[in-house]
């Protein structure tokens, strides 16, 4: 799966607000996620417009969550950003020409489903939870 970068910085501040219940300025942001304040900013202001994070002003100014954790899906956040789940080139299956190659076209796009069944049920509030936990 490759996200595109700011979608990537969007997850990775929503992580991290989750582990805090407080306002997040966007300077421990960008020490904490690594990654540059215009990409927090960039990502910020979608997450804000999608309703997942709030804005506070001023020099205790930062974001803090807008939902609970438990409200919010990693499918949902990719959505906001319409980045998508894909494992392969969604044009494989009209260049199968043989059954093998539909087939394993096929085979494709039901694990692509999968995960984004599972990324529908997957909340932040489990990015708290123990890893191992995760995996059923």
């Amino acid at each position: 799966m490759k996200l595109q970068y700011v979608t990537d910085c969007a997850l990775l501040i929503m992580a991290y607000l989750t582990g805090e219940n407080r306002v997040v300025s966007s300077r421990e942001l960008e020490k904490m996620i690594n990654f540059p304040q215009q990409s927090i900013f960039t990502a910020g202001r979608k997450l804000k417009s999608a309703g997942f994070v709030n804005t506070v002003s001023g020099p205790f100014g930062g974001y803090i969550l807008a939902k609970s954790p438990e409200e919010i899906t990693i499918q949902d956040i990719l959505s906001a950003f319409k980045d998508a789940f894909c494992i392969s080139d969604s044009a494989c299956a009209n260049r199968a020409a043989t059954t093998t190659l539909n087939n394993f076209a096929k085979l494709l796009s039901s694990a692509e489903e999968e995960v984004k069944v599972r990324l529908s049920t997957f909340t932040l509030m489990d990015l708290l939870k123990d890893p191992d936990s995760l995996s059923s």
